[in-house]
């Protein structure tokens, strides 16, 4: 999905901004997206967090890869989940959450 969104010109919503997320995590996903953040977070050592109010919705994600660098994952996830939610990274903290939004949020 990433490749074919990358070749239509469009940019990452993730940028490495630490090193450990270059490190390689392997992941085959299917269903909500707080399992798969949960288990990215469990193979490099992250805290998970969820900000925003859950909706009746569930968000699912379809996440396969082998020792591919963390943020190309994260990166993926993050384009299935908007406008619903985004992926954000504190490197100090090593905390990823799962924001969730009302969509208006993103589009500012």
């Amino acid at each position: 999905m990433i490749a074919r969104l990358r070749g239509q010109g469009l940019r990452p919503l993730l940028q490495p901004s630490d090193p450990s997320l270059n490190l390689p995590v392997s992941i085959t996903w299917t269903g909500p997206v707080e399992g798969a953040l949960k288990e990215i977070c469990l193979q490099l050592g992250f805290r998970y967090r969820e900000a925003g109010t859950p909706s009746a919705q569930v968000m699912t994600v379809v996440v396969h890869g082998l020792n591919r660098p963390a943020h190309e994952l994260l990166e993926d996830i993050a384009w299935q989940i908007q406008p619903q939610a985004a992926v954000r990274f504190d490197p100090i903290n090593r905390v990823l959450t799962l924001a969730r939004t009302t969509g208006k949020e993103l589009h500012s």
